[in-house]
This record gives C-alpha cells, structure tokens and sequence, in this order.
C-alpha cells in the first residue's frame, strides 16, 4: 500500500505519480489524500484490473479489512485546519 497526502503545489504531479504506483505489482491499494478538502480516492487492485473508490464526505467510512482499517474519512482529517482540535477546558 501507499499513500500519499496532496497539496495545492502537488496537484500537477499526482496523477503521474498515481500511474506510477499502480505499476509496482506488489502494490494493491494506492491511497491519494487531499490536504485541503474531504477528499480520498483509493485504488484497489484486483485479480482483473484496477478498481477506483472515491470518498467525499466526512461520514464515508475508510474499509480496508486485510489492514484492519476501518474508520471515517473525518478521522484521518482530525487535528488539521479542516477538523481542528477543540481546546480543552481547564
């Protein structure tokens, strides 16, 4: 698996690095975040090519069992200017 977390300087690179992920055989899940949006697009490979899942919402649950993996797209965005922490009371 590999991941890689985009910012608005790395948008022109992403699809080219994307291809070049997908080539390495061992490689069955390519994972591209956006930095500055709820936005994920997950790649899979399967036995008959490439399967692609695109999550938006801060609901869409993020399942990738043979890691066991499982949580919301928000909770990967916890603590960033999109989802920040909340200041504890004292």
């Amino acid at each position: 698996m590999t991941a890689e977390i985009v910012s608005r300087s790395d948008k022109t690179f992403v699809q080219a690095k994307r291809e070049i992920y997908r080539q390495h055989e061992f490689c069955r899940y390519v994972l591209i975040v956006q930095q500055n949006q709820f936005e994920m697009t997950i790649d899979l490979r399967t036995d008959t090519g490439w399967r692609e899942q695109r999550l938006t919402k801060p609901d869409d649950m993020l399942v990738i069992a043979e890691f066991g993996l499982s949580c919301r797209l928000s909770d990967l965005y916890r603590g960033t200017a999109l989802l920040p922490r909340r200041a504890s009371k004292r």
